[in-house]
C-alpha cells in the first residue's frame, strides 16, 4: 500500500510543481525521487533508476532520435522552410476550410511543447474570414494539428512504444491511430465545418499551382524522407532524421548554419524525456505494487483490463496534461501481457488513444492554453465545443479494438 501511495502523491504533486511553472523535465525528475523516497527506496536504488536511463539501448536511442527531431523542427522554422510549405498549401487549396485544416495539421509536425501556438495564428485569421466563433478556431486548430502526434513514427509516443514494448511494429500501430484519426477529423469537420459558407482564396494560375506542388515537395521532404530512410532503406530512425537535418542544410541558404542547429537544439525536451524514463524506472521498482498490477491483468476478463487502462490513462493524463505520463506508466504493463503480435498491438493502440483523450481534454494542456491565449477564448468555452467529441472518441477506441480482434485474430 506505501508504494501504491507514493504514486498517488505524484498525480497530486506533479501537478502542482507544473501549476508553478517549473519544466516538466525536472518536475518529472523532482517527483520520481519524492515517489521513490515515499515509496521506501533507498539512494542506491533512486541514484540507480537514474542512470539506467543512459544505459538501456532503446531508451537512449529514442532520447536522441527526440533531441534529433528538436534540431529538425528548429532548422525548418529559422530558414523559413516552414513558411514556404505554408505558402504553397495556400496557393494550392481554393478552399478555406480545407486551409484549415490543412495548415494545422502540417504545423503539427513541429513535435514542439505548446506547438498550437504555431499554428493557431492561422486557425484565428482563417476562421475569422470564414465566420467561425474563437472557440470554434481553438477546437479546430487543437483537433487537426493533433494528428502528427498520432501518426510521426518519431514522434515521443511512438519512440516510446518502440523503446518499451518493441515487439509492436510501430508502423502498424500508425495504422490503428490512422483510422482513429479519420473519425476524430470527420467528426470535427461534420461539427464545425461542413455547414460554414465556402470562402475560397484567389485561385492561383496552372504555373502558380504547378510551381507549389513543386515547392511542397521540395520543402516538406525533410519531414517524409525519414520515413522514406526508415521503411525503404531500414535506417534506424536517429540516422534518417541526421540525414533529413543535411537535407535541410541543403535546402537553406546555409547562413550561421551550426549557430542555428545549436540554437534549435531543445535542452528541455530532452530532460523531459530523462525525467519521464526516470520516473518509469522508479514505478519499476514497486514490486508489490506491479504485482498488483499485474494480478489485474491477468486475472481479469478482457473488459476489467481495458476499463483499468482507459481509467488509468485518462486520470493520469488530465491530471499532467500530457500523454507521455501514463504511457510510461502503462506500457510496461501492458508489455507483461502474455500476448504477441496482434494481440498486444491492439492493447497498445487503445493506451495510446486513451493516453491521448485524457491528455487532449486536460485543463492544463499547454496547446489548449496556448490557442486559446492566442485566439482570445476561455477554457469553458472551447471545451463545450469540443464536448460532442468525447462519445464519438471513447466509443471509436473501443469499436477498433474489438474490430481489429474479430478481423485479425
Amino acid at each position: 500500500m506505501r508504494q501504491l501511495a507514493s504514486v498517488l502523491l505524484a498525480m497530486i504533486l506533479l501537478p502542482v510543481l507544473m501549476r508553478r511553472r517549473m519544466d516538466f523535465g525536472l518536475a518529472m525528475l523532482l517527483t520520481g525521487v519524492v515517489v521513490g523516497v515515499s515509496g521506501g527506496l533507498g539512494l542506491e536504488s533512486i541514484l540507480s533508476a537514474f542512470f539506467n536511463v543512459f544505459t538501456g539501448r532503446a531508451t537512449l536511442q529514442a532520447i536522441v532520435v527526440l533531441a534529433l527531431v528538436s534540431i529538425l523542427c528548429g532548422l525548418l522554422k529559422e530558414y523559413g522552410i516552414v513558411d514556404r510549405i505554408g505558402t504553397a498549401l495556400k496557393t494550392l487549396f481554393r478552399s478555406k476550410k480545407a486551409l484549415i485544416m490543412a495548415l494545422p495539421a502540417v504545423m503539427g509536425i513541429m513535435q514542439v511543447p505548446g506547438g498550437a501556438a504555431i499554428s493557431a495564428p492561422f486557425a484565428n485569421s482563417i476562421g475569422a474570414e470564414l465566420n467561425l466563433t474563437p472557440p470554434v478556431r481553438s477546437v479546430v486548430n487543437l483537433s487537426f494539428r493533433h494528428i502528427a502526434m498520432l501518426i510521426l513514427p518519431f514522434s515521443a509516443g511512438m519512440l516510446m512504444v518502440q523503446s518499451m514494448v518493441p515487439q509492436v511494429s510501430i508502423y502498424r500501430l500508425i495504422l490503428l491511430n490512422l483510422l482513429f484519426v479519420v473519425i476524430m477529423e470527420t467528426v470535427a469537420y461534420f461539427l464545425f465545418l461542413r455547414k460554414v459558407s465556402g470562402m475560397s482564396p484567389r485561385a492561383g494560375t496552372r504555373e502558380e499551382r504547378g510551381k507549389a506542388l513543386r515547392d511542397l515537395l521540395i520543402y516538406f521532404s525533410p519531414i517524409y524522407l525519414i520515413v522514406v530512410f526508415n521503411i525503404a532503406f531500414g535506417m534506424p530512425l536517429y540516422l534518417s532524421v541526421s540525414l533529413c537535418i543535411f537535407v535541410t542544410f541543403l535546402l537553406s541558404d546555409r547562413t550561421d548554419f551550426l549557430k542555428k542547429t545549436a540554437k534549435s537544439f531543445n535542452f528541455k525536451v530532452v530532460v523531459m524525456m530523462v525525467g519521464i524514463y526516470f520516473f518509469r524506472n522508479i514505478i519499476g521498482t514497486f514490486d508489490q505494487m506491479l504485482l498488483i498490477f499485474s494480478g489485474i491483468f491477468s486475472a481479469s476478463n478482457v473488459f476489467v483490463v481495458l476499463l483499468f487502462i482507459a481509467l488509468s490513462a485518462s486520470a493520469f493524463g488530465l491530471i499532467t496534461g500530457l500523454s507521455l505520463v501514463p504511457m510510461s506508466l502503462l506500457l510496461p504493463l501492458v508489455a507483461t501481457l502474455p500476448f504477441e503480435g496482434g494481440e498486444m498491438l491492439i492493447y497498445v493502440f487503445f493506451l495510446y488513444a486513451w493516453s491521448f483523450l485524457g491528455y487532449y481534454y486536460s485543463p492544463v494542456h499547454l496547446c489548449l492554453v496556448l490557442s486559446n491565449q492566442c485566439i482570445g477564448c476561455s477554457l469553458g468555452s472551447t471545451f463545450r465545443k469540443n464536448l460532442p467529441m468525447i462519445p464519438v472518441l471513447i466509443l471509436s477506441s473501443f469499436l477498433i479494438f474489438f474490430g481489429y480482434s474479430f478481423m485479425y485474430l
